[in-house]
């Protein structure tokens, strides 16, 4: 069953309950229900905070559900940190969480059969908390403020198809370069080329584009004109020769 409350502009408790009120004439909200097994809670545009949504959680119309519950989407509220709650839904297959105000990844460390994450078009400056996910097949951290990959940020994740990290920041440290710009982004692409090939086996696509490393300035080989937007693919494809690089995110 699928609870989804889009675009009710609730801003409390309160106004959760009124509104599943007016949808479930016969449901009460503070007693446990066991025919109500919610599977999908879809609150997207209420402009709840992580608290509203722990609160909102915890009331007893979800008990029957919580270890039950496989999808979550609050997209485009005012979430600044993940719920703890989230933690709690150890059956959770998808989770999205995009147009938020999250700076950090935590509260996932449950999840260890979570096949989706989107956390795009939030604050979050570093990728951390992820060691315990090991059946991801799609992360979306893009338009986030990721200034930089390292090697031990991700785990390896043998079943990742998709990684989107575009709209970043990568590379930034290069930035204030008069000269050999290129030859420090190129630097930075070729690591980060292998990094991704080592940690992520069964990668298909990643999207990358946006961010200070992938902009390039060379020429073709065959001294056509100048393509910026197919240099950065090429340094990653003469890697990942497979690879598709910034299609759809």
């Amino acid at each position: 069953m699928e609870l989804r409350i889009n675009k009710k502009y609730i801003h409390s408790v309160d106004d959760f309950i009124k509104i599943v009120l007016e949808e479930n004439k016969d449901l009460d909200v503070h007693k446990s229900d066991e025919n109500k097994i919610y599977e999908n809670i879809i609150l997207v545009k209420n402009y709840l905070t992580a608290n509203d949504l722990n609160n909102i959680i915890k009331l007893e119309m979800f008990i029957p559900s919580i270890n039950k519950i496989q999808k979550v989407n609050f997209t485009a509220n005012n979430i600044e940190l993940i719920p703890e709650i989230i933690n709690s839904m150890t059956e959770l297959k998808t989770l999205i969480l995009n147009n938020n105000k999250i700076q950090k990844i935590s509260n996932l460390e449950n999840l260890t059969k979570l096949v989706k994450l989107e956390l795009r078009g939030n604050k979050i400056t570093k990728v951390e908390g992820l060691n315990n996910l090991k059946n991801l097949t799609k992360i979306t951290l893009s338009c986030n403020l990721i200034t930089k990959i390292e090697e031990n940020d991700f785990p390896q994740i043998d079943t990742l198809t998709e990684l989107g990290l575009f709209g970043n920041y990568i590379g930034i440290e290069n930035k204030a370069l008069d000269k050999n710009i290129n030859d420090k982004n190129i630097e930075l692409l070729k690591i980060f080329g292998e990094m991704i090939k080592n940690k992520f086996k069964n990668l298909k696509g990643i999207y990358i584009g946006g961010n200070f490393f992938t902009n390039l300035n060379m020429n073709n080989d065959d001294g056509g004109n100048d393509k910026k937007e197919e240099n950065y693919k090429c340094i990653i494809k003469s890697i990942i020769p497979n690879i598709d690089i910034d299609g759809q995110n």
